[in-house]
């Protein structure tokens, strides 16, 4: 049986595939690769970038866009982390050619101290599909999307993250992130900026934005079998609620009625309480509404509950009946 694809997958894969066509998208795309995990570094008097990605299916997108934007080939080749005391693979596009540098950069200014870009220039993205490319490309070198397992979890327990390298980036993708008017936050963690979504709904709209219409269909999927599933739960509880309720209620009669018969007392009742008494007795299990239709004067629901009290009231403190 085919394991069922999650939804950071099928996002992951959608990026992959998204068909990019003008040279100013595949820009854009590789500019917000550039800040989400790009570097600046020289070499023996050559300047040269790095960009850090998480497949090597990424790392051949980049170099594919890289080649029809400059004419030029990156390197790629592996790299091992630690995280979490753990070996992890990431893959290196690198990029040496300077005249392919230039052509590549648009964003922002480098931080030649820190060798990474310190702001962006959004006004180079001169069109909203130039927009939605770069926000494609910095997903999926630093965002994350999760889901939560917790069925009941209708809208809560959602995010969706990206990592910046500092505090004007954050400033600048949330503004670029207004355009779609999308709200999003921001916070300061082990010097990086973490611009989040907690909202399903807006994390919807994010998705429609960067072209992820697959994934956007599967979360509303999840959403709407999620409410449905709480509606119903809730209905459930009501119910057996609204049963228990009804059951001590009759509990509580029962024993009144036996009470009296147990001292004698049942027939001192007056005929409709007499009445009452017994049809409770034999339809112990029936709700007010039912047990009405049992009496011959068919009271109201209300006079039938202000009769039962009477009894118990009777029965426990020995009052006129």
């Amino acid at each position: 049986m085919t394991k069922k694809i999650s939804i950071p997958q099928l996002l992951e894969k959608e990026i992959l595939e998204a068909k990019i066509s003008s040279k100013s998208e595949k820009k854009a795309f590789i500019n917000g690769m550039l800040i989400g995990s790009g570097y600046l570094f020289n070499r023996q008097g050559k300047r040269g970038i790095i960009i850090e990605v998480p497949s090597l299916e990424l790392a051949r997108k980049a170099e594919n866009l890289i080649y029809n934007i400059t004419n030029h080939s990156p390197i790629i080749y592996e790299s091992k982390t630690k995280n979490n005391l753990n070996d992890k693979t990431i893959y290196i596009v690198e990029i040496l050619n300077e005249n392919a540098i230039k052509l590549l950069m648009f964003s922002g200014q480098f931080n030649n101290q820190i060798n990474t870009f310190e702001s962006i220039n959004i006004k180079n993205f001169n069109s909203d599909k130039s927009k939605k490319a770069f926000l494609q490309g910095l997903f999926a070198t630093s965002g994350y999307i999760y889901i939560p397992q917790n069925m009941n979890k209708r809208s809560g327990g959602y995010s969706l993250e990206i990592i910046v390298k500092n505090a004007e980036i954050a400033k600048e993708i949330k503004t670029l992130l207004n355009h779609f008017n999308i709200t999003a936050r921001s916070r300061a963690k082990n010097n990086t900026v973490i611009i989040y979504i907690k909202d399903a709904e807006i994390i919807l709209d994010f998705l429609i934005v960067i072209g992820a219409v697959n994934t956007y269909f599967e979360l509303q999927n999840i959403l709407a079998f999620r409410m449905l599933t709480n509606d119903t739960n809730r209905e459930r509880n009501c119910m057996v609620a609204n049963i228990s309720k009804t059951a001590n209620a009759s509990a509580k009669q029962l024993l009144a009625i036996q009470k009296l018969i147990d001292d004698g007392r049942i027939d001192s009742l007056n005929p409709k309480l007499k009445a009452t008494a017994y049809a409770r007795l034999n339809n112990p299990d029936l709700p007010l509404s039912e047990l009405a239709k049992v009496l011959d004067d068919k009271p109201s629901k209300s006079g039938l509950a202000h009769r039962l009290n009477k009894i118990i009231d009777y029965a426990n403190d020995n009052i006129e009946n």
